[in-house]
């Protein structure tokens, strides 16, 4: 087994470089995390996939409600914009 060891340390590539210091310490728990969240993904999909629709929603949503404030920002300063719904009829 070490000589299998040394042999994978011995080829191109198998030490990346790493910060040290405050910085490598953070890096190190970042991706402790992002794996760890990673497998947990992986053993429960039901939760993850209730939890990215649930994001999904919540995105379509604010982004409904953005787009609503942009066009009544957007109207309320023309003089003779109409107030009634975009697709409206003309009276």
């Amino acid at each position: 087994m070490a000589a299998i060891a040394r042999f994978f340390a011995g080829l191109p590539g198998a030490a990346m470089p790493w910060p040290e210091g405050p910085t490598g310490i953070a890096t190190m728990v970042l991706w402790s995390v992002v794996t760890i969240l990673m497998v947990w993904l992986i053993l429960h999909p039901t939760w993850a996939g209730s939890a990215v629709l649930s994001l999904h929603r919540r995105l379509v949503l604010l982004m409904a409600a953005g787009e609503s404030a942009i066009r009544r920002c957007w109207t309320a300063g023309r003089p003779g914009a109409r107030r009634g719904p975009v697709g409206g009829p003309r009276v």
